[in-house]
């Protein structure tokens, strides 16, 4: 916001200077500019209250008995080992992550919680959600969303520890790698 202001006065400086503008104008651009300052504030306080832990109405949601139907539909996750770990989370259409959307998938299923421990924190849009709700093959969504390059992957353990953990899993190169 102050970028902007500063943009803008500079560039009033260099049309008063050449005489583009006059100094009416000048106060009719700063009330312009006021106003949008206060349209955009009011935007991303309203932005900010919808980070929340509440659901709001025509929200896109996930559930844990949803997200373990698929999950137990995929052979890959037959083959998940004890102690893997995966965590699922999702952001909203402005990047923001949704605090109630995050998953913690091992061997003994899923559970709505977000492992900070976990070897993969794997991170999408929620507009994803109805295509893993629909999906009998979790693996499949996923090639999608690496397809797109639609996801961010952080990555807790080391890549020869992954190798070995993981290493059942190689038959499903394409779903996780």
């Amino acid at each position: 916001m102050l970028k902007a202001i500063g943009i803008i006065t500079v560039a009033l400086v260099l049309l008063i200077g050449i005489g583009y503008i006059s100094l009416d104008d000048i106060q009719e651009n700063i009330a312009k500019v006021q106003k949008l300052t206060t349209k955009e504030a009011t935007e991303k306080i309203a932005v900010k209250g919808t980070r929340t832990n509440q659901i709001q109405e025509g929200q896109l949601v996930l559930t844990t008995a949803q997200l373990q139907n698929t999950i137990e539909q995929t052979p890959a996750f037959q083959d998940f080992p004890e102690e893997g770990s995966i965590v699922l989370s999702f952001f909203d259409g402005n990047g923001y992550p949704i605090p109630h959307q995050i998953f913690t998938i091992t061997k003994e299923g899923v559970e709505q919680k977000k492992d900070k421990e976990a070897d993969f924190i794997i991170s999408t849009g929620n507009y994803w959600i109805p295509e893993i709700q629909q999906s009998s093959d979790f693996c499949k969504v996923l090639k999608e969303i690496k397809a797109n390059k639609d996801y961010t992957l952080k990555r807790n353990i080391g890549i020869i520890e992954a190798a070995l953990k993981y290493q059942k899993l190689r038959k499903y190169k394409g779903c996780f790698a």
